[in-house]
């Protein structure tokens, strides 16, 4: 055996190995958490149990940009010197009390040294004696190094005071408050403690450099970002934590954890055992999940009425892990189970014996690779998943396909009955534009050009653009590209809509193929795919489909820049396959935030029409979890519009769709990218997503659109969509479309006011008036032909 003549000590860059560990915390958003959660945790250690008394105050002074915790527990000189040490596991006293969330005694550090651009302190009076403990973080050479804070030319470290009341007035005021500013409970919990503890963050790192309005806004959600932080959490639940900004409580009372509405008909909390055993995704074996009964072993699931997967509810759509007495990791749905429906989910998972080895970094917001935590992992993924289908069905609007294809029947109706009063808008004394009425008065209106001819008869069906192959992940949904054309004596090809088709393929052990075309990759292996005509008369050229065993996956090609909202952007995907990379595969992608665009099989991201992050995911494997991410960040500004034709021959007039239906020309993209599904959430006219341009979905789910519909009342009292009713709803919505296409038109070429929109507005009132009593007629004439409901 080697022998070794080793070095003193560890050789480490202290502060930048500090630096990388602790970055997280820098911000007011996952630092002040912190802070109250060590208030918490002194409570808990001194043993004091009495809500009334375990009462936190959180001081923000926008003036002088500095934010204060203040608690009445209380702390000794021998545990500010725990406190100094970095990453000591001790210095949490966990054996004190079973709620200790305290890890390394590094997140609350952290923020008073990365969180502030000057200095920070804190001090404490208990027992008659003071402590007081700083970081002064202008400087390289004393940033992360605790300091006593020297008064009088003595050390400021088991002082004793004369008054404690005098002292805690002092430190008040250094906060820019006064004793009876504070809630009435803290006034009563320093009365009964005689002690109190100050952690105060001067020169706030978020708001120094931020503008004046900056600041007030960002004070003005501090009590929300903290009821919504899963670190808080507990924190607020055994706790009264007050807010007082710039010396008024904020709110009236206590913080509370804040959970969203729930979503109807899952309003309760779904407490799921975890059973005694879970298997490990890696290796199939079956791993004990520790001591505990289903109490204290449990995954609690609950829903929110409006998706978490936007920017501002983000860091709730977690599912936030916990041994008997800490958070000890933050999972993502996102990244348990892909999909819409799971966006509605959050929870928690309790299990007690996540202890020792699983924990790991000196954040707590991670958890070790080991069998168990993959094993809950996974087992979390698919209980989530449960529920994500349940809600995708309770959910699903009950349209019938039949319906859906009147009411576009309709739309299609509407649409040519604008085109006739857009070709005349710029009709004046000398006659309308070239080629609309002739060039003189009393010139005459073309007729409307007539659509694309369809196919009726299956000819020709062509699979993946007449390709010889393809590959998929296993465990990957993607689209298959099929057409069927009629073929007409000339040797021209008419597009044949909705074709019935058959799927055929070799080993359905391989591949699975459900009715919308779209396949699944199950098995390792390649099998040929072709479909045919339902008689058998015409089959298309086979292709073979290879399912590829992936093992991971990376996703690159995201520039470091913000990009334009409908900007088109390329990225690349490379598989990591048992016999080397692979870079063609087709991809099962998704973008997890809604409204911040789509991508599709060929890995082509539109951005979307919302600032913010946007999370581009692909799926490399069968588990709920074998997935990859990458982070794109969308911008304000948006690319200019191309022009259209709106999906035929009808000039620039855009196609007009019910959502839930597929827009044509977009078999690159799964099934659900291809439309917008409805919505109570979304308004009536959607004409804002630039993955659709030149289209604009009308959404029977609006809640104008359900009480246009509403009947006795209640959703059972509403009326159907393939109803006069609501074609005559429509009628009213494609007159609003047609008043904003009339201006828009006008404004082309020169830009119009505020004060000129207005006035184009109003006369496009009145010169599309006339188009109302058509579209009535074409209603009543629909409904007509299908029969007016009983």
């Amino acid at each position: 055996m080697a022998k070794f003549q080793f070095r003193e000590r560890i050789p480490i860059d202290v502060p930048h190995t500090l630096m990388q560990l602790l970055s997280r915390f820098r911000g007011v958003k996952d630092g002040l958490p912190e802070l109250i959660k060590n208030a918490k945790d002194q409570y808990s250690r001194l043993g004091i149990v009495d809500p009334a008394l375990r009462t936190i105050v959180v001081v923000a002074n926008t003036a002088e940009k500095l934010i204060g915790v203040i608690d009445f527990a209380g702390a000794t000189a021998d545990q500010f010197k725990r406190w100094e040490t970095w990453s000591d596991p001790t210095a949490n006293a966990r054996d004190k009390a079973s709620d200790i969330e305290g890890g390394h005694g590094n997140g609350g550090k952290a923020f008073m040294v990365l969180g502030s651009s000057t200095d920070s302190s804190f001090e404490s009076c208990h027992n008659g004696r003071r402590t007081r403990m700083g970081y002064e973080n202008e400087s390289d050479r004393t940033r992360f190094k605790p300091g006593i804070a020297v008064e009088g030319g003595k050390p400021v470290e088991d002082q004793r005071v004369a008054s404690v009341r005098e002292q805690f007035d002092q430190a008040l005021s250094a906060l820019g408050l006064k004793f009876e500013q504070l809630p009435e409970q803290a006034r009563a919990a320093y009365k009964a403690r005689d002690s109190y503890t100050i952690a105060q963050v001067n020169g706030v790192t978020d708001w120094t450099r931020a503008r004046d309005e900056t600041v007030r806004r960002s004070v003005a959600e501090l009590r929300r970002a903290v009821e919504t932080h899963p670190q808080a959490a507990l924190s607020l639940e055994s706790c009264a934590v007050w807010f007082v900004v710039d010396g008024q409580v904020i709110g009236g009372a206590p913080a509370k954890v804040e959970y969203p509405e729930p979503l109807p008909g899952f309003v309760d909390p779904i407490a799921i055992p975890v059973p005694d055993e879970v298997a490990d995704p890696h290796t199939n074996e079956k791993i004990s999940t520790g001591a505990g009964d289903e109490r204290s072993r449990v995954l609690t699931l609950r829903t929110s009425a409006k998706s978490l997967r936007t920017e501002d509810m983000r860091p709730l759509h977690l599912i936030r892990v916990r041994n008997s007495r800490n958070v000890v990791g933050l999972w993502s749905v996102a990244d348990l189970s892909p999909g819409a429906s799971s966006g509605f989910v959050f929870g928690e998972l309790r299990v007690p014996s996540l202890e020792g080895e699983h924990l790991a970094g000196a954040d707590r917001k991670s958890l070790n690779d080991t069998p168990l935590v993959r094993a809950l992992e996974a087992w979390t993924a698919d209980r989530v998943k449960e529920l994500a289908d349940k809600i995708q069905q309770a959910t699903a609007k009950e349209h019938r396909a039949e319906d859906r294809d009147k009411v576009n029947q309709s739309l299609n109706k509407l649409r040519d009955l604008m085109r006739e009063f857009l070709s005349e808008r710029d009709r004046g004394d000398q006659g309308a534009g070239k080629g609309q009425t002739g060039d003189g008065p009393g010139g005459i209106k073309p007729p409307p050009p007539p659509p694309p001819p369809r196919g009726e008869v299956v000819n020709v069906i062509e699979l993946e653009g007449k390709a010889a192959s393809i590959a998929i992940a296993v465990g990957a949904t993607v689209p298959l590209r099929v057409k069927a054309f009629e073929q007409t004596a000339a040797g021209e090809l008419r597009p044949v809509p909705s074709p019935k088709l058959v799927v055929k393929v070799d080993r359905f052990d391989l591949v699975n193929i459900d009715g919308s075309h779209q396949a699944t990759a199950k098995g390792a292996g390649t099998t040929t795919v072709w479909f045919e005509s339902e008689d058998g008369g015409v089959k298309s050229n086979p292709v073979a489909v290879e399912s590829v065993h992936c093992t991971g996956a990376s996703i690159t090609g995201i520039p470091d820049r913000v990009l334009l909202q409908g900007e088109h952007l390329p990225i690349k995907v490379t598989y990591t396959a048992d016999a080397g990379p692979r870079d063609d595969l087709l991809h099962d992608a998704s973008v997890d935030e809604i409204g911040m665009g789509r991508i599709s099989r060929n890995g082509v991201y539109i951005a979307g029409t919302r600032e913010g992050t946007a999370t581009l995911r692909v799926r490399w494997g069968v588990n709920q979890i074998d997935t990859v991410s990458a982070p794109a960040r969308v911008g304000t500004e948006r690319v200019p519009p191309r022009r259209g034709t709106g999906g035929d021959a009808g000039g620039e007039i855009p196609l007009i769709l019910l959502c839930g239906t597929s827009v044509p020309g977009m078999d690159h993209y799964p099934l659900e990218q291809r439309t917008i599904m409805p919505s109570e959430h979304l308004p009536t006219i959607i004409d804002f997503d630039p993955a659709f341009e030149n289209v604009i979905f009308i959404n029977p789910d609006s809640r104008e659109s359900i009480q246009a519909r509403r009947g006795r009342g209640g959703r059972k009292g509403m009326a159907g969509i393939a109803t006069e009713t609501y074609y005559q709803f429509i009628a009213m919505k494609c007159f609003e479309i047609l008043k904003r296409l009339w201006v828009f038109e006008q404004a082309r070429e020169t830009p119009l006011t505020e004060v000129q929109f207005r006035e184009r507005f109003a006369t496009a009132e009145t010169e599309c008036a006339p188009f109302i009593e058509d579209a009535y007629k074409i209603a009543e004439a629909i409904a007509e032909a299908g029969g007016r409901p009983a």
